[in-house]
């Protein structure tokens, strides 16, 4: 029985040149448009090397061949923290030392919270204003991430990330999904922000109509790019639709000739 064709028109080529750079099936599969079990079976009937699967099993089976040791430590009584600056490198985290424990066949013990100790909360403000994450923070003052965030919530202090433009990693916000067209984030206090999905992003040809207007776009307006080229945005290339346009038809007013149209309610009459 033949495979029934993809519906993104993604090639065993595309993924592969895709998955070399991330060496992740799950961020191919994202950036493609496609089902991770798409990229898994391409993977696998052209035999491409798995390096990143294998990073991902060393890192899930750390300290492999010491959880013996590991547990004689913690059972004669050395916290988690003591473990790992003992059996550990720089960057591990308690999660990875927890692992260990379990796979050895110990119990994990409840754990008195931990004291804070003098000088602890301002070290954290400074590093927050800094614009350090949690996970940076707890490596650098040898703290779990967990007791960063609990800190941070007790006193003020905000545990959500920057978003937008205050974002180290922004990038303008704009980029190219899976269907060769432009989405562009939109900030929170825009009026236009209910256009916009969970991610923030809203396509930017219908922002740009909208924009254009002065008014969020009807669920049943479309925009149509009149030269055929979905990134191409400008305001002078765009056309206001009603309902599923195809290349020949347009909704305009046979009075004035405008595209700005929309469905309007009926006076009540007796």
């Amino acid at each position: 029985m033949a495979r029934k064709p993809r519906r993104n028109p993604v090639t065993d080529e595309q993924i592969l040149l895709s998955y070399r750079e991330t060496f992740s099936a799950y961020k191919t599969a994202r950036a493609l448009g496609i089902g991770a079990t798409t990229v898994e079976r391409v993977l696998t009937k052209c035999k491409e090397p798995r390096p990143g699967l294998e990073i991902w099993r060393q890192r899930v089976t750390k300290y492999r061949g010491i959880e013996q040791k590991m547990r004689e430590m913690y059972e004669a009584g050395a916290t988690l923290g003591q473990v790992r600056e003992r059996f550990g490198q720089d960057g591990d985290s308690d999660y990875a030392v927890k692992q260990a424990l379990k796979r050895a066949g110990t119990f994990l013990r409840d754990n008195p919270a931990p004291l804070v100790k003098t000088g602890e909360v301002e070290m954290i403000q400074q590093m927050r204003a800094q614009g350090l994450g949690q996970k940076v923070i707890s490596l650098q003052i040898g703290r779990s991430q967990s007791f960063v965030s609990r800190l941070m919530r007790r006193n003020g202090m905000s545990t959500l990330g920057k978003k937008g433009a205050d974002h180290p990693s922004w990038k303008g916000g704009r980029y190219v999904d899976a269907s060769g067209y432009v989405r562009a984030w939109v900030a929170p206090d825009d009026p236009l922000r209910c256009m916009a999905l969970n991610t923030g992003h809203v396509l930017e040809h219908r922002l740009v109509m909208a924009r254009k207007l002065g008014r969020p776009l009807l669920r049943s307006e479309t925009v149509h790019h009149i030269d055929g080229d979905h990134q191409n945005n400008k305001p002078d290339n765009l056309q206001l639709r009603q309902g599923k346009h195809g290349k020949h038809v347009v909704m305009c007013c046979l009075d004035c000739g405008s595209h700005n149209v929309g469905h309007v309610c009926l006076a009540a009459t007796d």
